[in-house]
Order: structure tokens, then C-alpha cells, then sequence
């Protein structure tokens, strides 16, 4: 039997947390592209600027996330 070390133990548990997360940000990513398919379940008839302030929040989240992913903006490494 092989004797495992602290940091196997630790690097699985982290492996183990972050597939949790990697399927839910999946599970969120359907929903969101569910709900964007649908145009937000919204009458065109209906839409208002509340829903497009809505959207521009939405937009602006998106575009931060993006960029915290790809180290654009703000989150620009600098050289």
C-alpha cells in the first residue's frame, strides 16, 4: 500500500472543489444561455428602459468576468 502525503491529500481535495465548482459554473453558464435564447422571457411589446438597464448590468457583469479571466482591463498584468 503506498503511503500518501499531506500534499497528495490536500491537491485531491482541491481537484475534488474545484470540479464542484467547474460543474456548477457550468450548470450556470446552460442557465444563463437558456434564458439569453429566450430573450429574458421578455414580451417585445413590453420592453421598457428598466430592461435595458437590466441588460447594460448584465453586459457590464459579463465583460468584468471576461476580463478577470483573461487579465484585460483592469485586471491587465503589468508589464
Amino acid at each position: 500500500m503506498t503511503r500518501r502525503t499531506k500534499a497528495t491529500k490536500t491537491a485531491e481535495k482541491a481537484i475534488d472543489h474545484w470540479m464542484a465548482a467547474y460543474a456548477e459554473i457550468t450548470d450556470l453558464l446552460d442557465e444563463i444561455r437558456e434564458c439569453h435564447d429566450d430573450h429574458y422571457q421578455l414580451d417585445p411589446d413590453a420592453i421598457h428602459y428598466g430592461h435595458v438597464g437590466d441588460l447594460a448590468r448584465y453586459r457590464e457583469t459579463l465583460r468584468d468576468l471576461r476580463d478577470c479571466m483573461k487579465n484585460l482591463g483592469e485586471y491587465a498584468t503589468k508589464a
